[in-house]
């Protein structure tokens, strides 16, 4: 992102990073400790042209599912409807409804194991890059499918999942679909699933 960013003639102003290992849910009191410092940086900062958020995407604290969202809502509430903003995420991100409304873009990893850190900060930066220029804004689509994947088959070096990233129609700059990202069911192991009337074979 930082790369990408200085190249095209943006200046970088970091604001805040925290880090953790995949476990449980975390401590609500620590999302609450990241929102205040990273706000009260942004608005410190304001008014900006662009926001570049590096996220895994399916973090949850012990009172809130949707961690991310959350976050995403109160920049996009913070920094206003004009400024763009793209995130990078986990391949194993919940894209939940709440974090595509909040933002304009969201890349994910095409790579299981991830390979792809710095190409995903990358592709964000473009994008974000090129709708500040008035480039090409493209929409962003979110559909869910009612499926749970083990964590163990979908690796992206072989089987079915390899093939549908490998495809020729998903590299960039083939279609109407190119640089954006597509996610896996999320964390299956730790995320919680809740049956739903929507699904069939649920009550």
């Amino acid at each position: 992102m930082i790369r990408v960013t200085e190249e095209g003639g943006g200046t970088v102003v970091p604001l805040y990073s925290m880090n953790g290992n995949s476990g449980g849910a975390v401590d609500h009191g620590v999302l609450l400790h990241f929102l205040e410092e990273t706000i009260s940086r942004l608005r410190a900062e304001l008014p900006v042209e662009g926001l570049l958020v590096s996220l895994h995407g399916a973090t949850q604290t012990t009172q809130v599912e949707d961690a991310c969202g959350l976050l995403l809502q109160q920049l996009r509430a913070v920094a206003g409807e004009e400024t763009v903003i793209a995130v990078s995420c986990d391949l194993h991100a919940n894209v939940t409804a709440l974090m595509q409304k909040s933002v304009n873009y969201i890349c994910g990893y095409h790579t299981y194991p991830h390979e792809d850190f710095f190409e995903t900060g990358c592709r964000a930066a473009r994008l974000l890059l090129s709708a500040l220029s008035g480039g090409p804004a493209p929409r962003s689509v979110r559909t869910t499918v009612p499926m749970i994947v083990p964590a163990s088959s979908y690796t992206t070096l072989r089987g079915p999942f390899g093939a549908l990233m490998g495809s020729p129609w998903w590299r960039p700059g083939s279609c109407w679909i190119s640089p954006c990202s597509r996610c896996s069911p999320g964390w299956t192991w730790r995320t919680p699933v809740r049956p739903s009337s929507r699904w069939p074979g649920t009550s």
